[in-house]
């Protein structure tokens, strides 16, 4: 296949990408506003009753069915970077710290380093830790029948509910569309995309890029076709930090202070490492080191094809690549 016909097939598969986003994005949004007023109206009617779940039932095609309504607590856990260990190790211990880590120390079984360890991953976790409340509509009751009283339901609430329905049932059938299209046409462009990244990657590694013009709502647009090559590093999660962080007090304190390592010490050696600013300073580095080696050990490197809209700024396009999506840890 010539290389022109192979560039026209592939934006004209861009292009279908776009529509179909373009027109799920303004559904979506609809929608999701039309959800947003739903659960306004359910959740102010659950805080009226001062209640946690409240059962309500509505009519179905497939006959009656009941719902609740439910004021849950939702538990999100940041990842853990550098900055986020650095503001835990130069926060200055209390003395309910101090009291804290004595008196584990006091434990027949227990060693200084995994002491310390244990203390700077359960004071990261706390920071890194936030829990919310949350208004649901979900199948599933509280436990206990206390907690699903019955209560008289108004018909402004059952409205907003059956309309809570329809919005929900419409947006998961538009996420499926929206799936199903992109992903045949991603089987698409992968008959045509090898081609075009061998094209673009014989060029130098600054020049590899075609510019390329396509039609989008009856006007012609420039764009560039770029090959990228992305590296990505894996967030570190709260558990997975624990090894870095028991390797790093190890290091240091074994350099520093080695008398910490065995029975008897003085209670002076543990508060002049906990508040010692070489000691935290050299911490804060040594995990550095591991968190810039996991990332390293865990990095994935891929290549692709992206198009990009040539009349952005170069620091502000944004590939018009299917699947992008930003994720939220809970």
């Amino acid at each position: 296949m010539a290389l022109e016909q192979t560039l026209s097939q592939y934006c004209a598969i861009a292009r279908d990408e776009m529509q179909v986003k373009e027109q799920c994005s303004e559904q979506t949004s609809e929608l999701t506003e039309e959800l947003a007023q739903c659960k306004t109206v359910l959740a102010q009617f659950l805080q009226q009753q001062n209640q946690t779940c409240v059962p309500v039932t509505v009519q179905t095609d497939e006959g009656e069915r009941t719902l609740y309504l439910r004021s849950m607590v939702k538990t999100t856990y940041k990842t853990v970077n550098e900055d986020a260990f650095k503001r835990v190790i130069e926060r200055v211990p209390s003395p309910e710290d101090l009291q804290d880590v004595y008196d584990q120390l006091e434990s027949p079984n227990a060693n200084f380093i995994d002491v310390y360890a244990s203390w700077i991953f359960n004071t990261l976790y706390e920071q890194n830790t936030t829990q919310r409340t949350a208004f649901e509509v979900s199948d599933k009751k509280a436990r206990g029948t206390a907690k699903n009283p019955v209560v008289s339901v108004p018909p402004t609430v059952t409205d907003a509910l059956d309309r809570w329905m329809l919005a929900t049932h419409n947006l998961r059938r538009l996420k499926t569309f929206k799936k199903t299209k992109i992903e045949a046409l991603a089987q698409e462009k992968k008959t045509v995309e090898p081609q075009i990244e061998a094209f673009l990657a014989a060029r130098p590694a600054d020049k590899q890029e075609q510019k390329v013009t396509m039609t989008l709502h009856g006007e012609a647009k420039p764009f560039l076709l770029r090959r990228v090559v992305e590296k990505r590093s894996p967030a570190l999660t709260l558990n997975k930090s624990k090894p870095l962080i028991l390797h790093s007090v190890e290091k240091v304190v074994t350099t520093i202070q080695p008398q910490l390592l065995q029975k008897p010490f003085e209670r002076k050696d543990v508060s002049t490492v906990l508040g010692n600013s070489m000691v935290l300073n050299l911490l804060c580095a040594e995990f550095r080191t591991q968190f810039e080696a996991y990332r390293q050990t865990n990095v994935n490197v891929t290549t692709h094809v992206g198009l990009y809209d040539k009349n952005q700024p170069r620091n502000k396009r944004k590939a018009e690549e299917p699947g992008a999506s930003d994720e939220e840890s809970e």
